[in-house]
């Protein structure tokens, strides 16, 4: 027998001896692998540090802190960024799940319509990847369970019902907390997907600089706190992956208190109504209906006594640089409401989801930097946190920004998913070095790597 082929066999021997030694260079137990993904609507990386009264430098410059340490002096941060308008506010409890979001900066439909996943794209939701693992998970305080009806006996969904209030908020997320321990300690689940929406409801209706978003902030890390400690005191916190990360409604958390618009009060007794494309609290796109024209539109917004004065920019398409313009109708009309203000629309519209995924998908919209009219592509307000902490991830590291892309491929990482080599490649600062990763050492280094880890 040859040399080589020997070293080949060893190291075969080695590997099958020997913990497996994952993509972050660090051993890992696949049978003991836990994955807790903690999702905060409206957690934003400027919210962090307006809470504690300090500017947020340029992106990749602003350290997060005070708030919600445990995960990020353990693990990797970053920002999650997008501009105003065309996007979706992500990684939110959709995306995350599925990994689906046909361009960064595209609008995204509804996936969830009337109990049924609308995945036109065919992806795979995380919790249907673990399934097809074999692991079990949990989602607490999911949108809606009843979407998950046909899912694998493995998965299982809590419902929580809907509760407005501070007092309410906080009780939800203790509850959500002391059940996702539970889970994982006592249940033998390896991935709990949790949610809240408290920090958003309470930035939302008293403003982030306010007595009670600071309360919030420090009441919700106390309860995370007490969940990690109960982790901990079970001696799973080290092979615990831990991600924590803003959810949806990142646009709804603005420095001062909102004044809303409702535009639907102003537009729903038109027979001709526009029809809502997108809408979140920062940005809505409206196609008129029933043969009306984007100026009729306009005309009756700016008509409306409700709307106050300078809460609005409104954008007809056809009107834009063609560079800023976006895939759809000329008629289609852009509004963004200016700082000190947030929008309201009180019916949505399914119907163009699974057309609109199809056209972004493949679009490849670029964006421009400052078109006429004062619309600007780089209006940047979706700034979310990403951390995550768990074995081989790096230590109290702080990167550039992720896309919801980047999110997946994380999570895919983190429960021993096969991932695209080029996607992951994107977010590979977040894992410590590891020399088993690199395809150019010798067969001889690798071994040596094997042994190291068995002497280990």
């Amino acid at each position: 027998m040859s040399g080589h082929m020997l070293m080949v066999l060893l190291a075969y021997g080695m590997q099958l001896t020997c913990l497996f030694r994952g993509v972050y260079g660090t051993a890992t137990n696949f049978t003991n692998s836990k994955l807790l993904v903690i999702v905060l609507d409206g957690l934003r990386w400027d919210a962090v540090n307006t809470t504690r009264a300090q500017p947020c430098p340029p992106e990749g410059a602003c350290v997060v802190g005070q708030y919600f340490t445990a995960v990020q002096e353990e693990g990797a941060t970053a920002a999650w960024m997008a501009p105003v308008f065309p996007t979706t506010a992500a990684p939110n409890i959709f995306t995350m799940a599925t990994g689906e979001l046909p361009v960064d900066h595209g609008v995204l439909g509804e996936l969830e319509s009337g109990g049924e996943w609308n995945l036109s794209s065919a992806a795979t939701p995380l919790w249907g990847s673990a399934a097809q693992l074999g692991l079990k998970t949990a989602l607490l305080r999911w949108l809606d369970c009843s979407a998950l009806h046909e899912q694998d006996d493995l998965v299982s969904c809590v419902d929580r019902v809907q509760v407005a209030g501070v007092d309410n908020l906080l009780v939800q997320v203790v509850g959500d907390a002391a059940l996702a321990a539970d889970s994982i300690i006592n249940q033998g689940y390896s991935v709990v997907l949790m949610r809240s929406e408290a920090l958003m409801w309470t930035a939302l209706h008293y403003g982030l600089g306010s007595g009670e978003a600071k309360t919030m902030f420090r009441e919700v890390e106390l309860v995370l706190d007490d969940l990690f400690r109960e982790l901990k005191a079970a001696a799973i916190w080290d092979e615990l992956s831990v991600v924590l990360t803003s959810g949806s409604g990142l646009t709804s958390v603005r420095p001062v208190a909102t004044k809303g618009s409702d535009l639907g009060a102003c537009l729903a007794t038109d027979p001709s109504a526009p029809r809502m494309r997108y809408a979140s609290a920062g940005s809505v796109l409206l196609m008129p209906g029933g043969g009306g024209t984007a100026d009729q539109v306009i005309q009756k917004l700016q008509n409306c006594s409700s709307i106050p004065n300078g809460a609005l920019r409104i954008y007809k398409m056809s009107d834009l640089a063609k560079e800023d313009q976006w895939p759809g109708e000329p008629e289609e009309i852009l509004i963004i409401a200016n700082p000190g203000f947030s929008l309201e629309w009180n019916t949505r519209d399914h119907r163009t989801a699974h057309e609109m995924e199809e056209t972004l998908s493949g679009a490849g919209v670029g964006r421009g930097h400052l078109a006429g009219n004062g619309f600007s592509a780089l209006d940047w307000d979706m700034k979310g946190i990403f951390m995550v902490k768990g074995p081989g991830i790096q230590h109290g590291v702080t990167g550039p920004s992720v896309s919801s892309h980047d999110v997946h491929s994380v999570l895919q990482h983190l429960m021993k998913v096969p991932v695209q080599e080029s996607r992951w490649q994107e977010v590979s600062w977040i894992a410590v070095p590891s020399s088993t990763s690199s395809k150019n050492l010798s067969l001889t280094v690798m071994l040596l790597s094997f042994f190291m880890i068995c002497i280990d």
